[in-house]
């Protein structure tokens, strides 16, 4: 038996080495075909996922389009009479009833002054009435709002909440309605352990949580996880492709970024949405190192490696 084992050696180096070389071979040409692969994928993936945005959108902009024509139907004077703050109100709880979506709804009139604001809380609701609005951005949003014609929403997102003001314009009287939530679709559909879907606007302000990765930001800035930190300071390469190019694709160390923009690409949005609202910018992260390794070393490619072996043992036989 020990004589076999030169004889056995001598068969078996140059095999594993003639299918290691193989192997490689293959690796390469086909690393290139599934990459090209995932990055079609990533394009539907980025597709569907722009579908569910519009639809997103365009249902909260309905919603508030149907708000502001029913408030329409009653005359509402400066001030509210008691009467007409009761039909408000009204209007304003059937929004919130009837959507798990929305947070709050508030009615500010032309001195810039909150006259209702509904709550949605744990046990029900809360009101408040007359509040003065004093912060400088809520202050420059409302002064643009008045400046829209009916039915036309500006978008603003502070924190974790985004808001979309519209102007209410009657024949006696001039209002905004301010609608406002904290859930936004996209940021967890079609993700996975190696897939992250977030949104940006076109001033680099985070709309959706901030993505976290470390491998984009070499100057190890510690507050990645504020909403407060522009997306272009975290991390300025993948920031510069998405300026660059708006709709595309990028790849930045082991990561493929897919990206287009989200708003003003729809038709229906374009009448809805005021084009000063800044541009919101979909984007889909997947660590394409790990895709390729999942893909290539599949039960088909270890089939393969085995025929492989088999087929230059039989030959060597």
């Amino acid at each position: 038996m020990n004589g076999l084992k030169p004889y056995f050696l001598a068969i078996l180096v140059p095999l594993v080495a003639m299918v290691t070389i193989l192997s490689l071979y293959f690796y390469q040409k086909d690393s290139v075909q599934l990459a090209e692969h995932i990055k079609e994928n990533e394009l539907r993936q980025l597709e569907s996922l722009i579908q569910i945005g519009h639809l997103h959108l365009n249902t909260i902009t309905e919603d508030l389009n149907r708000l502001t024509y029913q408030l329409q139907q009653e005359p509402l004077h400066e001030p509210l009479r008691v009467l007409e703050k009761a039909s408000v109100l009204k209007q304003f709880k059937s929004i919130l009833v009837n959507s798990d979506l929305y947070d709050s709804i508030r009615l500010i009139d032309y001195k810039n002054t909150q006259v209702l604001l509904l709550n949605k809380v744990k046990d029900g609701f809360h009101i408040d009435y007359s509040k003065v609005i004093e912060e400088p951005q809520e202050l420059r949003n409302i002064d643009h709002t008045f400046s829209l014609n009916n039915k036309v929403s500006y978008i603003y997102k502070h924190r974790n909440k985004v808001s979309l003001y519209q102007h209410l314009k009657l024949e006696y009287s001039n209002w905004v309605v301010q609608l406002s939530y904290h859930q936004l679709p996209v940021s967890n559909i079609a993700s996975n352990k190696e897939r992250t879907n977030f949104i940006i606007n076109n001033d680099a302000k985070w709309i959706t949580q901030p993505y976290l990765n470390k491998s984009l930001n070499p100057s190890g800035h510690d507050n990645t996880s504020s909403d407060d930190v522009l997306f272009s300071v975290t991390y300025p390469y993948l920031w510069n492709a998405v300026k660059r190019l708006n709709k595309g694709q990028t790849i930045i160390g082991d990561y493929l970024y897919t990206y287009t923009p989200l708003i003003f690409s729809d038709n229906k949005l374009n009448k809805n949405i005021d084009k000063n609202t800044s541009e919101w910018v979909l984007v889909s992260s997947l660590n394409l190192h790990k895709e390729l390794n999942n893909l290539y070393f599949s039960n088909f490619t270890r089939i393969r490696l085995a025929a492989l072996y088999i087929t230059f043992f039989c030959f060597n036989y």
